[in-house]
């Protein structure tokens, strides 16, 4: 059963540079949602990006390198952290975009191209 491989992380699915290893779990807790995205607690992806604080620019040859992403409950179990981890440093936030600009050493906003809906 394809849904059960994809929450027990069996089975990974990959579209473009995003591999999606686990959809993790809905839970109704209010922290877990908003009125744009859900928070699976549990899920788990990468992705191929440039590598933490160069600045692409056309025509120059980037370093890229693997991004980790999960989301996991705080220690009470009652809101989300965002982890993102790369090139062996990991870091947390309890807004994605933060942990992606933690990740990046960059602010998200001058890079137009990725985008992360966060919890804001």
């Amino acid at each position: 059963n394809l849904a059960r491989d994809m929450a027990t992380g069996v089975l990974s699915a990959r579209v473009g540079a995003l591999t999606v290893h686990c959809l993790g779990k809905i839970t109704s807790h209010d922290a877990f949602h908003s009125e744009l995205a859900i928070y699976p607690i549990g899920y788990d992806s990468s992705r191929i990006y440039f590598a933490p604080g160069q600045v692409p620019t056309r025509g120059a040859a980037m370093r890229r390198a693997l991004y980790r992403c999960r989301i996991l409950p705080d220690d009470s179990g009652t809101a989300p952290v965002f982890w993102v981890t790369v090139d062996g440093a990991s870091f947390k936030a309890r807004r994605a975009t933060e942990a992606w600009e933690l990740a990046t050493r960059r602010k998200l906003r001058e890079r137009k191209k990725l985008k992360v809906r966060g919890n804001e």
